[in-house]
């Protein structure tokens, strides 16, 4: 039934920069909505582990979204000159 239908989404995998793809966008702004830079400071002083647990999230994407924050951490240090 339906075999020779194609989907407006379907596309090759390989092929596919990540910025074209809806996913990279999706994972930003839950990354942010649920782990929030804007509280750096105190997630700094935590591990994986608790900041998976206060936020709700696995640890999985706790490490994500904390390495995401430590490179933007280390761009604006680098940027400014070490003064953060």
């Amino acid at each position: 039934m339906h075999k020779d239908i194609s989907f407006a989404r379907s596309y090759d995998v390989a092929t596919l920069k990540s910025y074209e793809s809806s996913e990279w966008p999706a994972n930003c702004f839950c990354g942010e909505l649920l782990v929030p830079a804007s509280h750096a400071r105190q997630l700094f002083e935590m591990t994986i582990e608790e900041i998976a647990f206060e936020c709700g999230v696995s640890a999985t994407a706790a490490n994500i979204q904390m390495n995401e924050i430590r490179k933007s951490y280390d761009n604006q240090k680098d940027t400014l000159g070490g003064y953060l």
